[in-house]
């Protein structure tokens, strides 16, 4: 019958040096298992969770498996679970825990949020600010002359209206202004 372990939130594994190693954050102590553990276990390690039920090809688990996955449940840093049960992912756990961790040290609307923010607004912001600069930039530069650009195109996408509205063409923008600058610094330098 197929069992499946969960590794319990306070623990962290990682391989390090072909070693299986387990952070237990609530003893502040690791376990480092050795070289033969770590192959034996290796091919049922699944995300968050040793999954033993239909063997990989060509192996099946032995005692020295069942030994250490007992010793992993009595030390508390895995636990057996339903087959069907999703481990929380590391970002799961590792946020709150760093918000906590660091709760006297930051801003209390920085440890209070759940979301991370993005930086889509800050490089809006940055496009309308230069748009007196981008709008000939772009749309008298390099890649119009070589119709790469949609002058047309390109010309309603840079405005502050179109930019307000929609986040979407911003990738394209940001494109462009990397290749036209790089058109432009190969154009003045002729090792290029």
């Amino acid at each position: 019958m197929p069992l499946q372990y969960a590794i319990c939130e306070h623990a962290y594994t990682c391989i390090s040096g072909g070693h299986i190693v387990f952070l237990d954050l609530k003893r502040d102590k690791y376990l480092c298992l050795d070289l033969g553990a770590t192959a034996a276990l290796l091919p049922y390690l699944s995300g968050r969770s040793f999954v033993l039920g239909d063997s990989p090809p060509g192996r099946s688990p032995d005692a020295g498996v069942a030994r250490t996955l007992t010793e992993l449940e009595q030390r508390n840093l895995i636990a057996l679970a339903p087959l069907d049960y999703a481990a929380p992912s590391f970002q799961q756990i590792a946020s709150p825990l760093a918000r906590q961790a660091f709760s006297e040290k930051i801003p209390a609307a920085i440890a209070a949020r759940t979301v991370k923010g993005g930086v889509d607004a800050y490089w809006n912001d940055l496009v309308i600010t230069n748009l007196k600069f981008l709008r000939p930039f772009l749309l008298d530069g390099h890649l119009e002359a070589a119709g790469l650009l949609d002058r047309r195109k390109m010309s309603d996408l840079l405005t502050e209206d179109q930019l307000i509205r929609a986040a979407q063409p911003l990738p394209a923008i940001l494109s462009c202004m990397i290749a036209e600058g790089w058109l432009r610094t190969a154009a003045q330098s002729p090792s290029l």
